[in-house]
């Protein structure tokens, strides 16, 4: 629960070529809440996926960006955050250089593929 992104626009300025030193420093941070909801202690793996809309070249629906192992106490809940570079972000253009381009991301976590919960931000220049 409690989906959060840290900004509510993606700069590409903000970014840097792949292969820069900066393009490895977080743009972008994904936060949410997890929560045991059942009896026992249980481990519960949260996934973070993104899609990207609006690309000069297709991209998949989803993809993986990070995952997270967790066990927590009936009842305990916890915070999980994501931390996403350029290099997270970026894809392979026409010319295969790695970019990001204007366009919408949409980030869903939960603990398979089928997640629901989900935030979007836009990527300006």
């Amino acid at each position: 629960s409690d989906l959060k992104l840290s900004r509510s626009t993606l700069v590409m300025a903000d970014g840097a070529a792949a292969g820069d030193a900066r393009s490895k420093q977080s743009l972008l941070r994904v936060s949410c809440k997890v929560t045991n909801s059942g009896t026992r202690t249980g481990d519960e793996v949260a996934q973070l996926y993104m899609g990207i809309r609006g690309t000069s070249v297709s991209q998949p629906v989803r993809t993986l960006r990070g995952f997270r192992r967790l066990s927590l106490a009936p009842g305990a809940s916890a915070m999980v955050s994501f931390d996403l570079s350029f290099d997270d972000l970026a894809f392979y253009d026409s010319q295969e250089k790695l970019v990001m381009e204007p366009s919408r991301y949409t980030f869903w976590v939960g603990g398979d593929s089928t997640a629901s919960l989900s935030a979007s931000i836009a990527a300006v220049r």
